[in-house]
């Protein structure tokens, strides 16, 4: 796995995170494939803005005003850090986990709300 998605000090994420991508349920591998995603946006982001430490937290505080993966994602796309369709894979991305948080009824029938939207997104 390169450095650049484990990280370095700080942004290091624990290898075992990586891990449960291949070894846990599609559930849980799509929740941590999504947390790790988050987690470097908001670090890209970062990377651009102002290095006052307090007042970037206050910001991506789970409450604060850029907390929520949906405004990262936009934030990212008006700062020019990803492109029109960049922005379209992770609200979707986005989307899925906000399917996989909610739903614990998922199954294999043809009524399951991936399913139908993987259709959808295939034609």
């Amino acid at each position: 796995m390169p450095m650049l998605w484990y990280g370095r000090d700080e942004y290091r994420i624990n290898p075992s995170a990586f891990e449960q991508l291949t070894n846990d349920s599609d559930r849980a591998a799509g929740l941590v494939a999504a947390a790790i995603v988050e987690q470097r946006l908001e670090e890209v982001i970062k990377f651009w803005l102002e290095k006052d430490l307090e007042v970037q937290e206050k910001l991506f505080r789970v409450s604060g005003p850029l907390g929520t993966f949906s405004v990262k994602i936009d934030l990212a796309y008006l700062m020019g850090i990803i492109t029109s369709e960049g922005r379209k894979d992770l609200i979707r991305m986005k989307d899925i986990r906000t399917i996989l948080l909610t739903n614990w009824t998922l199954t294999h029938s043809k009524y399951n709300p991936l399913r139908i939207d993987a259709k959808s997104q295939a034609r």
